[in-house]
């Protein structure tokens, strides 16, 4: 067919997700599961990584000990396609963003930096064998001998997504989700996360009713808090 009758139809992305978002109990309940069950202690600086970074399992997997700054305060998430040299070679590291960005280390996350054993090949993070992360090894994994185990504790509503749902994607949402609960502005968040559009930020930002209970219980509506009756004193 001749190039004008092609056709140009603009697709909606659809909006909202339906990616589990771990809580952090579940989160710590993982994390000494993997502690108590021989074979599974290689995971635990996986999920802390995932979980106090935000970073996708590529990013978290091509992470290097020389993208962690001396004071191990920053890490950086690099995207590396500008590097002529690495891109012959292969080895040039990506980001979905296109562009490289800094996310501050978390005091628990330094300490766990700070007994991890450097390897040879210079990456952090490492899978059972000492070899390389890859992304459905990992899923595979984490279902298998974290999140089957685990499931009875923490059971789902039938016809909704729950627990047992949940995948390597769901540290990025609990990432975000645990940032907005502590404070951090959308601005710091869209940074750390690596998009620029805040309906992205958005997209990933999950709120429990336990948790919205807690932050609606922090505000001061009336200045100084106060006892609120309804009794009109007559």
């Amino acid at each position: 067919m001749p190039e004008s009758a092609k056709l140009n139809l603009p697709l909606r992305k659809p909006q909202g997700t339906d990616t589990y978002c771990y809580s952090a109990q579940e989160v710590v309940t993982m994390i000494d599961h993997c502690r108590q069950t021989p074979g599974l202690t290689w995971l635990v600086p996986v999920i802390v990584g995932l979980a106090f970074t935000g970073m996708r399992i590529s990013e978290l997997a091509g992470l290097r000990w020389t993208d962690i700054d001396q004071g191990v305060t920053t890490i950086r998430v690099a995207d590396e396609r500008a590097s002529r040299r690495k891109r012959e070679a292969g080895t040039a590291r990506t980001t979905k963003g296109r562009r490289s960005r800094t996310i501050p280390i978390h005091p628990q996350l330094r300490q766990l930096l700070g007994e991890l054993p450097r390897q040879p090949d210079g990456y952090v993070f490492h899978a059972a064998q000492g070899g390389r992360l890859r992304s459905r090894n990992l899923l595979e994994q984490l279902t298998k001998h974290v999140v089957s185990p685990l499931k009875k504790k923490f059971p789902k509503v039938p016809g909704e997504i729950g627990f047992e749902d949940g995948t390597v994607h769901s540290f990025r949402h609990f990432f975000c989700s645990q940032c907005f609960l502590g404070g951090a502005s959308e601005g710091e968040i869209k940074e750390w996360l690596g998009h620029r559009e805040s309906r992205m930020v958005e997209h990933y930002r999950h709120l429990r009713g336990d948790d919205a209970q807690r932050k609606m219980s922090q505000i001061v509506f009336l200045g100084q808090p106060t006892k609120v009756s309804a009794d009109n004193g007559s």
